[in-house]
């Protein structure tokens, strides 16, 4: 992993779990006008000069788990796959914690040619 400051804000895409063993959602950060946000699972945070003082946008600047942005969308398009086709995968339901036994396999095929 690359070292990285996160005492400076940067824009980047990551994926953050919302709860322990949970499905991890895509997140990412913004800027636009030298305002910042962060949007988490496709709810957007609201705008803020003084970036490091939002806790969501702390909670995605201070992740580990840090993805290319062609990932981030394909999780997105996942996220939209499931709602039609699966409705019980994990990534409609992040709030709760996942079970290695029960989480359903998906072909990256399979959701971009349904």
């Amino acid at each position: 992993m690359e070292d990285r400051r996160i005492d400076i804000p940067q824009v980047f895409f990551a994926r953050i779990p919302l709860v322990r063993g949970g499905w991890k959602v895509p997140a990412r950060t913004e800027t636009r006008d030298g305002l910042w946000r962060a949007v988490v699972d496709e709810v957007e945070g609201a705008w803020t000069a003084d970036p490091l003082a939002d806790r969501l946008f702390v909670r995605v600047h201070t992740a580990r788990d840090l993805i290319p942005e062609w990932q981030y969308f394909d999780l997105i398009d996942l996220k939209r796959w499931a709602r039609a086709y699966q409705p019980d995968h994990p990534c409609l339901h992040p709030d709760r914690p996942m079970h290695p036994m029960t989480t359903p396999v998906v072909r990256l095929a399979d959701i971009r040619n349904p």
